[in-house]
């Protein structure tokens, strides 16, 4: 045992009388939007026994715009109703940093999405956390704020590039998706119905936008946390895919139009008021593309790896099994967007014998259950 490990089984022999053997530790990122699903789910259990805790660097910098340190603190709030201390923070994280080997129960990172868990977070049918915030803004925030405006925000890799200047992400690229997707989606929409306005979210991006119709919030020196909250709680409904802001929406009840969602088994299916479409799997071996349901099973697998096809995460993953991910069309957008305009004002009826044939096979591939106000957009669905 070397020089290092001795100090930390030392430390760690001294803090375990004082720590409860019951805890859970959940240890968090400032930076990731997406954690806050952790969040969410904590608060499910409503247990005093789960102990969230940071990086205690990261309480540290506060004023960086570019981690959701207040957004973080807020959801905390909510579960435990206190601000977070700092000193006692610090010593549940030397204590897990320096335990030799922890077994998975006793520290999680991520959230797994099984059939219980699910179950548990459908229970929740409240808004999770709702800061009261002073309105210091300028017009233009304000303007928006009183009007009628869609959200949204598309993937790219602006985000981890900048707080990661020295890590690769490329394994994540099949992820990303096509700022001029939205934007043609957006020009048919306003077409459609021009009683909207339209914003773009989130903190970092990395292309500007061509359409004048779209107000550019990231490229705005108006982006802060409060603003992020203020403009999801109060928009129509919100644009994008899975990649964090979308927990600010679930946070807030908000309709939601997932665009280019990629792992099928792992949909967001705890609650409803949600549209949803899928990219698509090309085989480059056959010449076609895969099904839904192959996506679905768990065991529909390429021989050189026993991580099913649909679950593939690193791109490196795709370009073995000789696939090709196509991302949303402009027109499949704005139809699931349109769908979900008139669905709001009751104007739309999806086609149920269509959604539990999906349903159905979710159910039977994942064991998970899809609200009924969950659907599949119909002119995707058609269109397949």
């Amino acid at each position: 045992m070397n020089i290092k490990k001795i100090f930390k089984y030392l430390i760690y022999n001294f803090l375990k009388p004082f720590i409860n053997k019951k805890y859970k530790f959940y240890l968090f990122d400032f930076r990731f939007l997406g954690h806050l699903i952790n969040f969410m789910y904590i608060k499910s259990l409503n247990s005093k026994l789960n102990k969230i805790i940071f990086i205690p660097s990261q309480l540290l910098e506060k004023k960086n715009p570019y981690i959701n340190y207040k957004i973080f603190l807020h959801a905390y709030h909510s579960i435990y109703k206190k601000e977070i201390s700092f000193l006692s923070n610090l010593i549940y994280y030397i204590f897990i940093i320096c335990h030799k080997d922890f077994k998975k129960e006793k520290i999680r990172l991520n959230f797994q999405w099984s059939s219980n868990q699910i179950n548990k977070l459908s229970t929740v049918n409240e808004i999770f956390f709702d800061p009261k915030i002073k309105k210091k803004n300028n017009k233009k925030i304000e303007n928006i704020l009183k009007s009628k405006y869609i959200l949204f925000a598309n993937r790219d890799m602006a985000f981890k590039n900048k707080m990661h200047p020295n890590l690769n992400f490329s394994h994540h690229d099949y992820r990303n998706e096509k700022l001029s997707s939205y934007e043609g989606a957006i020009k048919k929409y306003n077409k459609y119905s021009n009683h909207e306005k339209f914003v773009r979210f989130g903190s970092i991006v990395e292309k500007n936008l061509n359409s004048k119709i779209i107000f550019n919030y990231p490229k705005s020196n108006f982006r802060s946390e409060n603003n992020d909250l203020l403009l999801m709680k109060n928009c129509y409904f919100y644009t994008g895919t899975g990649s964090g802001p979308d927990m600010l929406a679930l946070n807030y009840q908000k309709p939601i139009v997932y665009v280019n969602w990629t792992h099928l088994s792992n949909l967001f299916c705890y609650r409803g008021n949600i549209i949803v479409i899928f990219k698509k799997y090309f085989d480059l071996s056959t010449k076609k593309f895969l099904t839904y349901s192959n996506l679905m099973d768990p065991n529909f697998k390429k021989p050189f790896s026993s991580v099913p096809v649909g679950l593939y995460d690193r791109s490196d993953q795709i370009k073995k099994g000789n696939l090709k991910i196509m991302n949303n069309t402009h027109e499949e957008i704005f139809y699931a967007m349109k769908e979900m305009d008139l669905f709001l004002k009751k104007k739309f009826s999806f086609n149920l014998k269509l959604q539990n044939l999906f349903k159905k096979k979710f159910y039977k591939y994942t064991g998970k259950k899809i609200p009924n106000d969950f659907y599949i957009s119909e002119y995707f669905i058609k269109k397949k």
